[in-house]
């Protein structure tokens, strides 16, 4: 059995009972059970704080009064207990305070007090229970004073086990709410790394064979408008530029010349039309898109290589005079530049297939290889054959430079911008990947 078990009495007010009771409870309880001033209390400590302590450890407090316990005088005539500095009085007063246990045992010819005797911080000592111990029954009484001890210490440790049991009880609650949060907490967690990697399982298959890297698009289609920006200014400037530089240099022939070979007679050449007869026109105005001055006769002509850019067309003329020398006007027509390939800087088809300019083409793949750029189209075509079952692939070969050559698998071409997005769009929905470049 634990618990502790304070005696509180005063010196000088029957001492001899006072140490009969003492040793009486030694036999029944445990000596670290009791608390007596006289034998516990170290040398030096602070006593008023010691009894303080020993009283907030204590479960029951036995206050013993004999027969001088009510009206004990110090030296000059006061009671006691109306010091609130005295001892007796600051031990039951923290008992009381604390809810401890406490049990009046009245000694000898003793009487209870009455709550008009005590001060009024002790008076609920009046209302306790008291055990009588008398000389000639002094056995048998403080054997019922044990037994009420005991029944008292038992009542403590059944709610403090009661209390300990509550707190235990709320303590599990508590950690299994918190295990119970934790796991769906992970429960979710796992839920959404499983959602994520379905997510990319799928974004892996949908995958073409070779993936175009955006930073890789990007970069050329700003090279290859830069291109083309730079060919069409460089155009117009040799197109519109001042008639006195295109007069001084040699101009350029609108025509390419036959190659002459050695010993092979030289071609006659196309001599300009003339017309007789006819009155002479007056001069010739410049063509609204661009003239360009004629070369003297005698001037010998250069043979420059022209892109399908420009075109030749004659100017007719009506109602000259026959005694007129013949002139002939020649006019230059600029035709718009044709797009370049978006996806590399010499892209020529692998196959002998011609695309018309300006039709749209749906490409699929691309790989080095043209076996592998067919075996790709050929799986693609298994994939979705309700998309390209009917296709037949365009392989055509895209030469980047420093990254090497590529073949690439395509379907077309398409007239229209539209017809191509919109194959490309059902490709898409059926699971496929696909871009649209124009020609």
């Amino acid at each position: 059995m634990t618990g502790r078990i304070f005696i509180n009495y005063r010196r000088g007010d029957d001492p001899g009972n006072t140490g009969r009771l003492f040793d009486r409870l030694q036999e029944a309880f445990a000596p670290d059970q009791l608390f007596m001033d006289v034998d516990n209390i170290a040398p030096g400590l602070d006593f008023v704080r010691v009894l303080e302590e020993q009283v907030a450890q204590c479960e029951v407090l036995l206050a013993v009064i004999g027969r001088g316990w009510i009206d004990a005088r110090d030296p000059d005539g006061a009671r006691r207990l109306d010091y609130p500095e005295d001892f007796v009085r600051l031990e039951i007063e923290a008992a009381l305070n604390q809810g401890k246990r406490v049990i009046p045992v009245l000694v000898g010819e003793a009487r209870m007090p009455r709550a008009a005797e005590l001060p009024e911080t002790i008076k609920p000592l009046a209302r306790r229970n008291a055990v009588r111990l008398t000389h000639e029954r002094f056995r048998a009484d403080t054997q019922g004073l044990i037994k009420a001890i005991q029944q008292a210490l038992n009542e403590v440790e059944i709610l403090r086990r009661s209390q300990a049991e509550v707190l235990r009880r709320a303590q599990a609650e508590e950690e299994l709410k918190r295990a119970e949060e934790r796991g769906v907490e992970a429960a979710k967690v796992k839920r959404a790394a499983d959602e994520q990697a379905q997510r990319d399982e799928v974004q892996a298959r949908l995958k073409p064979s070779v993936e175009l890297p955006s930073k890789r698009i990007v970069k050329s289609a700003l090279l290859i408008a830069g291109a083309a920006t730079l060919g069409a200014v460089v155009v117009v400037i040799w197109a519109i530029g001042p008639p006195s530089r295109l007069s001084t240099e040699q101009p350029w022939p609108l025509t390419e010349q036959p190659r002459q070979w050695a010993g092979q007679p030289p071609t006659p050449t196309e001599q300009p039309h003339q017309t007789t007869g006819l009155p002479t026109p007056p001069p010739e105005q410049p063509h609204p898109t661009t003239a360009l001055s004629i070369p003297p006769p005698e001037q010998p002509r250069q043979t420059i290589r022209l892109p399908t850019l420009l075109t030749e067309q004659p100017r007719q003329t009506t109602g000259l005079s026959a005694q007129s020398n013949p002139r002939t006007v020649t006019t230059i027509r600029i035709q718009p530049l044709l797009r370049a390939e978006p996806s590399g800087d010499a892209t020529s088809p692998a196959g002998s297939t011609v695309l018309p300019p300006g039709s749209y083409m749906v490409q699929l793949a691309a790989q080095r290889s043209e076996e592998e750029a067919q075996a790709a189209f050929r799986a693609l075509q298994a994939q979705y054959p309700t998309v390209l079952g009917s296709r037949q692939p365009v392989i055509r070969r895209a030469d980047l430079g420093d990254k090497g050559t590529f073949y690439r698998a395509q379907v077309g071409p398409f007239a229209t911008p539209e017809l191509a997005n919109q194959f490309c769009g059902n490709l898409k929905v059926a699971g496929g990947q696909c871009i649209v470049q124009k020609n």
